[in-house]
């Protein structure tokens, strides 16, 4: 087996440059791939082998192998904000945490009624921007140009995916909120709301342990 030239080196990773990957953990498998064939052919066969390695990881493979990352990755994370929410199985801390989240929207309701609620959530929300950054930033790169994630982990993008639904779904009912009998929905209508905000703000909250969890493991790693 022989060391790859830095010129051969250079053809590796133009042709990986060209595809757009959205997960890095995929466009690191594909490169130890084409270093272990090619550092296995002599230098007369490179560019043979390179183009049968350009044919075997089209763009159409890549996509595959994303897609499966991606099911896998989400099968995961849910996974673990299901765990999260078998708060007999938690820490203490954690226990203590969600009921008095839960007891801190009761006597908001109580006292401002669902208009306070709703503010107690918009704050909620706002605090976890900053946590769930400090969670991914590391992990993704973005095209300012293109206005689109070029490469990340995997886990990190689902995070920051699931956060984009959160919010999306957030100010959509934000704004039904807002123009619901001009914000006094009645019996029925404050129902719904908990109905809403109550799911909302556990799956926020999960999600941001999950996301702390996976930076103190990344932070575990660099610091073995």
């Amino acid at each position: 087996m022989r060391k790859l030239t830095e010129k051969e080196l250079d053809q590796v990773n133009k042709r990986l440059k060209i595809i757009p990957f959205l997960y890095g953990e995929i466009c690191d498998e594909i490169k130890d791939h084409y270093l272990s064939e090619l550092e296995k052919k002599p230098s007369d066969e490179f560019q043979d082998a390179l183009l049968q390695l350009n044919k075997a990881f089209n763009r159409s493979v890549v996509e595959r192998m994303e897609e499966n990352l991606k099911r896998s990755t989400e099968r995961a994370i849910t996974q673990m904000q299901w765990d999260k929410l078998k708060f007999w199985k938690l820490p203490n801390y954690n226990i203590l945490y969600l009921f008095l989240l839960l007891i801190t929207l009761g006597v908001v309701y109580l006292y401002l009624d669902v208009e306070g609620m709703t503010l107690m959530v918009g704050i909620f929300s706002l605090v976890c921007i900053p946590i769930i950054w400090f969670s991914i930033w590391k992990d993704i790169s973005f095209s300012l140009m293109q206005f689109r994630v070029n490469s990340a982990k995997a886990f990190s993008y689902q995070i920051m995916t699931r956060s984009g639904i959160y919010f999306y779904s957030l100010y959509f009912f934000c704004v039904t909120y807002t123009n619901w009998n001009d914000s006094n929905p009645g019996v029925f209508g404050t129902v719904v709301i908990w109905l809403i905000d109550i799911p909302l703000l556990l799956y926020m909250l999960t999600l941001v342990q999950v996301a702390l969890d996976w930076k103190q493991k990344q932070l575990h790693i660099l610091t073995r």
